[in-house]
């Protein structure tokens, strides 16, 4: 008799599979020991393999971190994008602009070039060296530094190299050149400055030693006094320079140039104008102001002539040059300051070590005048303050202790 069979065929049961979702998950077979693992399908990563390679295998068989990683990567991508327009979008442009330090006669060219260059930016994205470019047909301006404010102001500062002097060339040509030698053009060459005689015109930047010496001492001229200079030029005395009015300063050389422009100027105010002819600072701890013109004081060759016989202007001219010295002497700034502190503890130093060398002895007298004039010819010349030197260092010392004060 064979097997029973079930009445009803549709309805017998079906075999359990061997997972249920109601049971739990069958655990892993454990691998043997001595048996490899079986290596995971996909890319085989070897020595040569790319940095993308390694991003694949990464992302491979995680869905989450792949569309993360993507959607990070979009968002970035907008984010540029939008700034790349904004900073260049009429929300950030440069409207207003303010300039500080432009002078002299092309002044207002070089204000309108810089508004012109500004507005063509934006305050978020703005560049200093495309300004200084801009006004490069101006050799007037060394530096440009600018700083903007969002939404549309931008303030531009500008570092100028002004005029020293007039360059007059033998064929009559002229042009304007900075302190430090630099050729800034004719249109800047004014009646106003000082002429400086040289054998050629130079082209770009003077290179001459003698004409830079010239250059350097009338770039170092404090801005009271640079408008009463006529010229510079070599004598006897070595370099020599000469005011409007007559009266000559012997610097001797180009060293240290503040401090003796500062000793001139205290030297003449403690001196008074009304008989001085010239100012010897060559030793500017020691100036010395003489009333007479100096035995054989002669220009050199292929120089101008000095101005000798005339005494300082009086009327506009002195006061001019008064006022000049005052602010001179009496000067805060940067480049006047120091020199005359160092100037002021110089001479207190001489006078103390002339005080304790014997301040009354007539021999040490004699000596210290034959150091005031190199010359040695007799010229009638009178040191800073018109007392003995003793005398002199007292009233230095009080000078300094007053300018340390």
């Amino acid at each position: 008799m064979g097997a029973l069979q079930w009445p009803f065929p549709r309805l017998a049961p079906r075999p359990r599979p061997a997972w249920h979702p109601r049971l739990p998950r069958p655990t892993r077979r454990p691998v043997r020991p001595g048996r490899p693992r079986r290596p995971r399908r996909g890319v085989r990563l070897g020595p040569l393999a790319t940095p993308l390679d390694h991003l694949h295998e990464l992302l491979r068989g995680r869905p989450r971190v792949r569309t993360t990683l993507l959607g990070g990567i979009a968002a970035a991508v907008v984010v540029v994008g939008f700034w790349l327009w904004f900073r260049d979008s009429s929300f950030a442009s440069v409207q207003r602009v303010h300039i500080a330090g432009v002078s002299g006669p092309q002044a207002a060219a070089i204000e309108a070039t810089l508004r012109r260059q500004a507005r063509h930016m934006s305050t978020l994205d703005y560049s200093d060296a495309a300004l200084e470019a801009s006004v490069e047909a101006y050799p007037q301006v060394r530096s440009i530094q600018a700083a903007a404010s969002f939404p549309h102001t931008m303030r531009i500062v500008v570092r100028e190299q002004l005029p020293a002097a007039v360059l007059v060339a033998p064929s009559g040509s002229r042009t304007a050149a900075a302190g430090d030698g630099a050729v800034l053009g004719g249109a800047l060459a004014t009646a106003s400055l000082p002429t400086v005689s040289v054998p050629a015109m130079p082209r770009g930047a003077e290179r001459e030693a003698q004409t830079l010496a010239y250059l350097s001492v009338l770039g170092a001229a404090p801005a009271p006094l640079s408008a009463l200079i006529a010229r510079a030029y070599t004598s006897d005395k070595g370099l020599t320079v000469a005011l409007r009015d007559g009266l000559l300063i012997y610097f001797g050389d180009a060293s240290t140039p503040h401090a003796k422009w500062v000793a001139f100027a205290r030297a003449l105010l403690a001196n008074g104008t009304g008989e001085a002819v010239y100012v010897d600072v060559r030793a500017p701890e020691r100036p010395a102001v003489g009333t007479t013109e100096p035995a054989g004081s002669t220009a050199a060759a292929g120089t101008p002539s000095t101005v000798s016989g005339t005494a300082v202007a009086s009327g506009g001219g002195e006061a001019a040059l008064i006022a000049g010295l005052e602010a001179t002497v009496g000067a805060e700034g940067v480049n006047f300051s120091a020199p005359a502190s160092a100037a002021a503890a110089s001479e207190a130093q001489g006078g103390a070590s002339a005080q304790a060398s014997g301040e009354g002895s007539s021999e040490g007298r004699a000596e210290a005048e034959q150091e005031a004039s190199p010359g040695g010819s007799g010229e009638a010349e009178q040191p800073a303050g018109g007392a003995p030197e003793g005398a002199a260092g007292s009233a230095s010392e009080g000078t300094a202790g007053e300018a340390a004060g």
